[in-house]
């Protein structure tokens, strides 16, 4: 099922409800040869294209995964609000750099509905 993705936090109240928030972290090795050759380039003014391509892969794979998180969390999702992307450096070792983008957005449904696959839990007394 596909869904729209919004990054405004206004929805129609009178048709959807909101049924929790996915949050999805994902991580991208840049190596420490590629960082050389991108800093050896920028040095004469070019275009950074191997970190690019590198941040190019990390947000598709984010993406990707986000969609198929919210579709298997939420399956009767219909749109996603207050969707947010950010892109941090967590970590340098002598090999690699990593950045870590997590994506964040509320899965909202048709009014009426539940999201698919949550339960309520009630409390048993003895």
């Amino acid at each position: 099922m596909s869904f729209q993705i919004l990054s405004t936090t206004q929805y129609d109240a009178t048709k959807y409800t909101p049924v929790g928030t996915v949050v999805l972290n994902n991580v991208e090795g840049i190596s420490l040869l590629r960082n050389v050759f991108a800093g050896f380039g920028a040095l004469f003014g070019g275009k950074n294209t191997l970190i690019q391509e590198a941040m190019d892969r990390l947000q598709a794979r984010a993406q990707a995964a986000f969609t198929a998180k919210v579709q298997s969390t939420y399956p009767n999702t219909t749109m996603v609000v207050a969707y947010h992307t950010d892109v941090s450096e967590v970590g340098r070792d002598d090999n690699a750099t990593f950045m870590v983008m997590t994506i964040s957005g509320t899965c909202l449904v048709p009014l009426g509905q539940t999201g698919g696959r949550r339960r309520k839990f009630t409390m048993r007394r003895k």
